[in-house]
């Protein structure tokens, strides 16, 4: 699942780049983007060239309101200020992606993480942002896992308008702290965690966040210079947020536009 909350009717180029390699390295799954804008512009070139390329993606504009009856977050949607706060389009994401996950399971993916390989051999997990924080940003679980359905909970009961990562990364970490009975995320086993894996930054964080700025240097022709991380690393988050303002040449030896070439062709 893709979620694209802001009302937007269609999708700009890196979104759609990050779509597109989920579909393309992923064939066989069921992509779903599901956009909170009415009256979706699907001939536009993005949304166009999307569903003309990838059969294995379905695009469909939800009702909000009408997403959110009979959930857990049906009194926080409807009956607090949530909309008012400084954080309200990353937090009503923080909220879809708990809600969407204990609907129907499956993968979870923020628009700004590029997949370099095939996801499907990881299952039931969350990443680590790094040794102090586990990320909301990558996220799998089977239909129906208690993981899932104590986030939205949590969620609801717990929301602060005025915390950005209250709701999200840190939800999630307080949530499997609790769960594997440790508070240090290097503790986190799969053994101590009932078979819930925490995959390492690296497997969708190869550049950390202060570094973000590594993806758009320009860069030479030498070996040094070319995208080459191990099969460790599934996924790029490029760090949205930062870096939705630096320019991309799609013609570039930029790490983006190195893993744009080959994952979005």
């Amino acid at each position: 699942f893709f979620h694209e909350t802001s009302g937007a009717t269609f999708l700009n180029f890196r979104q759609a780049c990050v779509v597109e390699s989920l579909a393309f390295h992923n064939p066989n799954l069921t992509v779903h983007l599901l956009m909170t804008g009415q009256h979706l512009d699907l001939n536009s070139v993005t949304m166009k060239t999307l569903r003309l390329n990838y059969p294995n993606l379905q695009i469909t504009s939800i009702n909000l309101g009408d997403y959110m009856v009979a959930t857990p977050l049906e009194r926080w949607y409807f009956c607090t200020e949530w909309n008012r706060g400084w954080y309200a389009v990353a937090h009503l994401s923080d909220a879809l992606r708990f809600l969407t996950l204990s609907k129907y399971g499956g993968y979870y993916f923020d628009l700004d993480v590029i997949q370099l390989r095939p996801v499907t051999p990881y299952r039931n997990f969350v990443v680590a942002e790094d040794a102090d924080k586990l990320g909301s940003s990558v996220i799998h679980v089977d239909h129906q896992h208690p993981i899932i359905r104590t986030a939205v909970e949590k969620f609801a009961a717990d929301y602060k308008w005025y915390v950005w990562s209250h709701n999200g990364p840190d939800l999630v970490t307080r949530i499997l702290q609790n769960w594997c009975q440790v508070y240090y995320i290097s503790w986190m086993t799969p053994e101590r965690c009932q078979g819930f894996r925490i995959l390492a930054p690296k497997s969708f964080y190869p550049v950390h966040y202060h570094r973000w700025r590594d993806y758009f240097y320009k860069r030479g022709d030498r070996p040094v210079d070319k995208v080459n991380w191990d099969e460790s690393v599934v996924g790029a988050h490029v760090w949205n947020s930062m870096s939705s303002h630096w320019l991309v040449n799609k013609n570039s030896n930029q790490y983006y536009a190195q893993m744009a070439r080959s994952s979005c062709p």
